[in-house]
């Protein structure tokens, strides 16, 4: 889940309470289905790496509000393809806000 403009932060309170209590069904939902795999929320110190070619690394530490967009969490779901599990991910409640939703699938080697 990808957000722009730090979207959360501009909701207001009861908004994001109305919020993270559909998070919590949602992922209840997904947990009784199996079709949760893992989730984690990302926040906190952000870190950009920037390689070059002659392996040189530079590494910046950035605050969340000079970032467009920040990778806000992520799932891992168990769906049987890939439209199941973009038929999932519509139901994210992350959409109600202004987040942004990348569905991947998980290459097993």
């Amino acid at each position: 889940m990808h957000e722009s403009n730090n979207a959360w932060a501009t909701l207001p309170q009861e908004d994001r309470g109305r919020l993270l209590e559909l998070y919590g069904s949602w992922v209840a939902d997904l947990r009784q289905s199996g079709a949760l795999g893992t989730g984690r929320p990302c926040g906190g110190e952000y870190r950009l790496l920037y390689g070059s070619p002659s392996g040189k690394v530079t590494d910046v530490t950035i605050s969340p509000d000079g970032l467009c967009d920040v990778i806000t969490g992520f799932f891992v779901i168990r769906a049987r393809d890939m439209d199941s599990a973009v038929e999932i991910a519509k139901s994210c409640p992350a959409l109600l806000h202004g987040e942004t939703i990348v569905v991947r699938e998980a290459k097993h080697s």
